[in-house]
This record gives C-alpha cells, structure tokens and sequence, in this order.
C-alpha cells in the first residue's frame, strides 16, 4: 500500500511545472504574425478571459521585452515576443490537461495572429 501511495504522489507531481520549466521544453503551439506584441497579446488576454469563469482568471506580465499571458495557477502561459517583422507567440502548458482545454488556448492565439 505503501509503494502505491509513493507512485501516487510521483504520477500527480509530475503535471507541476514551473513556468521555466514548460519554457524549458518544446511549446504545445507557436507562430509568427507581424502584429504589435502589445495588440497580441491584448487579444489573447481578451479571449482567454472570456473563458475565465470556465477555467479560472487570466493574467497579463511582463516577459522580457514583450507579455506572458496566464492562466491561474499558471496552467498554461503564453509568451508573446516582439521580433524585427512582428511578433513571436509560444504556446506552453503543464501536462495533464484536457486537449479540449488547450485547444480553446491556441483557438484564441491563432484568431488574434
């Protein structure tokens, strides 16, 4: 009973990555567009906030020289990046999310590119 606790306790903290560690492996989704990073990422905060009493608040940061879009608890976050012909948008979140979830994420990301 023992060991199963422990494979228990390891399977759930393994979809609790800090948001440096999401950025440290691949993103679910990126893209380019040559809209601001400033107008990217106003969207993407208004279309993952229309779907906050589904998933939770929804929050806007710095990112270096551009945003992060988060949701709570930092589930997913999106990094929007100016670059010389627009803007660079990454798409990460923590596994263990439904797909149905992050599609609605990235949904929002590629109306606003």
């Amino acid at each position: 009973m023992k060991k199963l606790h422990i494979v228990v306790l390891a399977l759930g903290l393994a979809g609790c990555a800090s948001i440096s560690e999401m950025r440290q492996g691949e993103p679910a989704f990126s893209a380019s567009t040559n809209k601001s990073s400033q107008q990217v990422s106003k969207c993407i905060l208004s279309g993952w906030q229309e779907k906050s009493a589904r998933y939770g608040d929804v929050y806007l940061q710095p990112f270096g020289e551009g945003f992060s879009v988060l949701s709570a608890g930092s589930v997913e976050v999106a990094d929007i990046t100016p670059i010389a012909s627009g803007t660079d948008i990454k798409f990460y979140h923590k596994s263990g999310i439904f797909s149905y979830r992050t599609d609605a994420r990235v949904d929002v990301i590629k109306h606003c590119i």
